[in-house]
């Protein structure tokens, strides 16, 4: 019932209405798939029609944020051309866009968008981390963290790692760089914080 009233929120005239129905489509196809409550082809194919039949890259956006929330790897497809994308935007989009997708295509256009030349892409990567299983993009994380001039972008790859850090060992080794070598104190200081909030936690 919440899908079908979703898909007819998505054709409303008012494009905020619109937007947040798109959107929540794709939440409850990646929920309704964790739950096993039912095939979720249509609802997918809706989203996957809708980013090819958008007028705007605006609408592009939303598509390709959307067909993310499902974490379906039925939407990759979809997603994947406009990982090369000339237009920033959508690029950082579909990137963004593979928070929830797991396997080697997903890991390998995350790598290469951490070192996409514009900071808006590769910002959309490192946001991905919290979200994705982070052994096979570490080594990517890693130099990133280590390369990066900006400092608020190497502050989010630290709140990134923050949450990885008992997935795999190795993210404590590059937190541990960061409090030792990164250039910036205010870096540093998040590194230490996040390492002695680590060494607290109960075991």
């Amino acid at each position: 019932e919440t899908a079908q009233t979703l898909k007819q929120a998505t054709r409303s005239e008012d494009k905020r209405i619109q937007s947040t129905a798109i959107l929540a489509t794709g939440n409850v196809v990646r929920n309704m798939n964790a739950e096993q409550l039912g095939d979720t082809s249509d609802e997918v194919q809706m989203l996957v029609d809708g980013l090819a039949k958008a007028s705007t890259d605006e609408e592009r956006r939303v598509w390709l944020e959307a067909l993310g929330n499902t974490g379906d790897a039925r939407a990759l497809v979809a997603i994947t051309p406009y990982l090369t994308h000339a237009t920033v935007m959508l690029r950082a989009a579909a990137t963004g866009a593979l928070k929830f997708m797991q396997g080697n295509v997903p890991d390998m256009a995350i790598v290469a968008a951490l070192s996409d030349e514009e900071i808006g892409v590769r910002m959309a990567a490192v946001h991905t981390i919290a979200f994705r299983p982070i052994t096979a993009v570490l080594g990517a994380v890693d130099t990133l963290l280590r390369t990066e001039p900006q400092e608020s972008l190497r502050i989010e790859i630290l709140k990134g790692l923050n949450v990885k850090l008992n997935e795999d060992a190795a993210v404590a080794d590059s937190v541990e760089w960061a409090a030792e070598e990164d250039p910036s104190a205010k870096i540093r200081n998040l590194a230490k914080q996040i390492l002695q909030n680590y060494g607290n936690d109960d075991p």
